[in-house]
Parts: C-alpha cells; structure tokens; sequence
C-alpha cells in the first residue's frame, strides 16, 4: 500500500513541478524581448495566456495518462512475467496520446519567431510528463515496460 502512494503521489509532484516549470519558468522566458519583438503587446498577453493553458492542458493528459497506465497496470492487468504480456503495446498507446496532444499544443504555440523553444518545452512536457514519470512510478509487475526503461531503471 505505501509503494502504491509513493508510485501515486510521485506521479503527481512531478506534474506539479511541470505546472511550476510552465507558470514561473517557461512564460517569463517567452516574455523577454526575443519573443516579444515579434507579437505586438495586445497579442503578448493573448498569446502567453493561450500558451499557459494549453502547457497546462498537455500536463493535465500527461497526469491522466499515467494514472490511467497505473492503475490498468497494477489492478487489471495481471502478469506472472512482463516480457510475455504485451503490455508494452498498451504503454505505447497512451505513450502516443500523450505525445499526440504536446504535438497539438506545440503546433499552434508555435506561431511566433524562435518556435522552437515553444517546440521543446511542449517535448519536455511529454518527456518528463509521461515517459519519466511512468518509467520511475510504475507499478513493480510492469516496470520495464516503458521504452528503455530497462537501460534507465536500474533498481
């Protein structure tokens, strides 16, 4: 029970410490004048609002996904090796809606000069928002089937 909410709340500081990231780290970043010589002031502040919610949004479908991952994962699926499983395809699967939705919120944030920021902070977001979080807290009947998760999780 308390590996259950250790994997649990795991899961949720780290879509915190992303909500954080995305409030105080990334916006005042894309407010300096690098950015803002290319959106006039009344666009600025429709555009870094736009781009605050839809961070947001793409970490809130990170969180779901790993939630959902975690409890298919350690309540309905049962397993006495991972490896015969295929449960690797399921991962893959919300893997790919996690990606999916930061390519969406990348692709209409990024209508600004030097996108390729807004780019890589929608990257990030899927990286340690999905792909880190369920390679550290999955459950221990299906740690390894995360993508590289055998090379990365060594314990």
């Amino acid at each position: 029970m308390i590996e259950h909410f250790r994997n649990i709340l795991g899961i949720m500081l780290l879509q915190a410490f992303l909500v954080l990231a995305a409030l105080f780290v990334a916006s005042p970043t894309f407010g300096t004048p690098l950015f803002q010589n290319y959106i006039s002031v009344d666009d600025w502040e429709a555009w870094s609002r736009t781009f605050l919610e839809r961070a947001i949004a793409t970490i809130v479908i990170a969180l779901l996904l790993c939630s959902i991952w975690y409890a298919l994962a350690q309540w309905m699926f049962k397993v006495d090796r991972w490896e015969k499983s295929d449960k690797r395809v399921v991962w893959a699967t919300f893997a790919a809606f996690a990606l999916l939705a930061c390519m969406v919120a990348a692709y209409f944030s990024a209508q600004v000069q030097g996108g390729n920021l807004v780019f890589l902070f929608f990257v990030v977001v899927f990286l340690l928002g999905f792909w880190v979080a369920t390679i550290c807290f999955s459950p221990s009947s299906h740690k390894y089937a995360p993508l590289l998760a055998k090379a990365v999780r060594r314990w």
